[in-house]
C-alpha cells in the first residue's frame, strides 16, 4: 500500500510516540519493510506487511492503519497478523512469539456514520470475535485519538 495521505499522517503520529530505545520499525521509511510469513511444510509464505512493530520484553505490538472500516477487511487483517510465525525488517529477524495487535482506523469513517449505524456495534463484535478465537496477548480496534494513549499504555506496562 502507498503511504500517504491519512495513512501517512497516522502512522508517523503514533511512530513519535514510541521512543528510538523501543526500536520501532517502521514500512515505508526506506530503510526497509517489515513483512511477515508462515512456514508451512519448511518454506515461508508471505502473509503480511504491517506498518509499525515494536518490542516490548518478549512480546510485539503490531500495529496496522486501516483506511477501510470494511469487517471482513479488519477480521482478514487480524487473521493474516495472527497466523504470522516468523517477521523480517530488512535482514533482521523479529521474533512473533507473543504478539498484540493494535489496527487504527481514521476517525473521519466513524464520524461519516450516523448515531443509527450499525458500524460501532461492527468494530465491538470484531473485537470480541477476535479477543475469543484468535490468541494475541492484546487486541484493539482504536480511533487516531484513542491510539495514542492505547499505544502509550501497552509501553508503559511492558518497560
Amino acid at each position: 500500500m502507498k503511504d500517504k495521505g491519512t495513512h501517512r499522517a497516522i502512522r508517523l503520529n503514533l511512530l513519535e510516540q514510541i521512543s528510538e530505545e523501543r526500536h520501532p520499525w517502521s514500512s515505508h521509511e526506506g530503510l526497509g519493510d517489515i513483512s511477515f510469513f508462515n512456514v508451512v511444510d519448511g518454506m515461508r509464505i508471505h502473509v503480511a506487511e504491517p506498518d509499525i512493530v515494536v518490542e516490548g520484553g518478549n512480546e510485539v505490538l503490531i500495529i496496522e492503519v486501516e483506511l477501510s472500516n470494511q469487517p471482513k477487511r479488519l477480521l482478514g487483517v487480524a487473521f493474516a497478523i495472527w497466523m504470522a510465525s516468523v517477521g523480517t525488517f530488512g535482514n533482521r529477524e523479529i521474533k512473533l512469539n507473543k504478539k498484540s495487535l493494535m489496527i487504527v482506523m481514521d476517525q473521519g469513517k466513524m464520524k461519516s456514520h450516523s448515531r443509527r449505524s450499525g458500524k460501532p456495534d461492527q468494530w465491538k463484535g470484531i473485537e470480541k470475535a477476535v479477543r475469543s478465537t484468535l490468541d494475541f496477548a492484546e487486541f484493539s480496534i482504536a480511533f487516531q485519538e484513542d491510539a495514542n494513549a492505547k499505544l502509550k499504555e501497552w509501553l508503559r506496562s511492558r518497560t
